[in-house]
């Protein structure tokens, strides 16, 4: 996710959806207390009256103002909804009238909050930034293959390997593929570096023939793609490193929450969960980790409770210790649901007196 403009005194924040991550990341920005209002660049159907008794209905393109009322992420559908009442004056939708925003990666909305924006809404942008892996790309095909690496700051484009294969009923034609993926091969190994994961993508076989000589050599997924053409890495962008980026989210926040359980069973004085809990111990700075969940942070926004939970979250913060919001959509976020939805592991044993 992107800062693309922030006005501190107005409470204004403009942001960039990147991939889908970062939709389940706005989710928990976007809040539905009445008190958000979003904006964003959007197409209205809006009836037309023709000749006679004939109303013909066409899409217009309109900049609208809603203020939240429901806020919907769909995993699945890679989409982010966001419904409320039009409250800006414009040219097409009548104030008060409902209206729709769906958000998919590219997409780029503005949001106003009264009070601002607090800690833990820049610590999901942090998040978004900070948790998004360095994937390697390569687009092959039978003629020539590009490499591009991916990263939170954009794509970086690296080595073109050339084949000179002939057809495949030639002779020769064994020899000089081994020859093209031997080259491809060397060029991954010297780009790998500390990328947390390879994509290969392409279209038809070469893909799955350049995975079958690599076997035992290099790990690596494959997907399809419509060409190896540099416009194809959209597609990549899309769906592959998306999976990736959530995939090694999720690995991230299990490793936080188990090492939070095996704590409570090996030194249980070490360890505060509940909010009342939790605050004393950030008060007191003796918080090494505090974990939350995103379904807390929300439930606290609609309760009037976010103030108490902000304030435990600076605590820790000018304590010098980290912050783990963790999502309810896989198991860790349920576990740590189970102890109240907030957690902490403690540098020192800590009792309220």
């Amino acid at each position: 996710m992107k800062v693309v403009f922030y006005d501190e005194r107005k409470g204004i924040l403009k942001l960039a959806m990147e991939t889908e991550d970062d939709l389940w990341h706005a989710s928990n920005i976007i809040t539905e207390d009445g008190k958000t209002v979003a904006k964003m660049h959007t197409v209205r159907k809006v009836k037309k009256q023709l000749s006679g008794d004939r109303v013909e209905a066409e899409k217009v393109s309109v900049t609208l103002s809603i203020r939240v009322e429901r806020v919907e992420y769909h995993p699945f559908s890679g989409a982010l909804r966001v419904t409320g009442k039009v409250c800006g004056e414009n040219e097409v939708a009548p104030l008060g009238s409902y209206h729709t925003f769906s958000l998919e990666p590219g997409a780029v909305v503005t949001v106003e909050k009264e009070g601002g924006f607090g800690q833990l809404d820049w610590e999901r942008i942090k998040a978004s930034r900070r948790n998004q892996p360095k994937v390697l790309v390569l687009l092959i095909d039978r003629d020539e293959a590009e490499f591009a690496t991916v990263t939170a700051e954009g794509v970086n484009w690296g080595a073109q390997v050339r084949s000179s294969l002939p057809p495949k009923a030639e002779k020769g034609y064994e020899s000089a593929m081994k020859e093209y993926f031997g080259n491809v091969l060397s060029a991954m190994r010297s780009l790998s570096g500390k990328a947390e994961a390879i994509i290969v993508a392409g279209p038809g076989n070469a893909k799955e023939n350049f995975e079958e000589f690599c076997e035992g050599k290099i790990e690596f997924s494959v997907q399809n793609a419509s060409s190896a053409t540099r416009a194809a890495l959209k597609e990549v962008l899309a769906s592959g490193v998306s999976k990736i980026l959530e995939e090694t989210n999720v690995a991230k926040e299990s490793e936080i929450v188990e090492e939070l359980f095996a704590r409570l069973g090996t030194g249980p004085d070490k360890v505060a969960y509940g909010m009342s809990a939790v605050g004393a111990a950030a008060e007191a700075g003796a918080v090494e980790r505090i974990m939350v969940t995103d379904g807390l942070i929300k439930k606290a926004r609609l309760e009037g409770n976010y103030p108490q939970l902000e304030s435990a979250i600076k605590a820790v913060e000018a304590g010098g210790g980290r912050v783990s919001i963790i999502s309810e959509k896989h198991e860790a976020g349920g576990k740590l649901s189970g102890l109240g939805g907030i957690a902490a592991v403690l540098r020192y044993a800590f009792s309220r007196s």
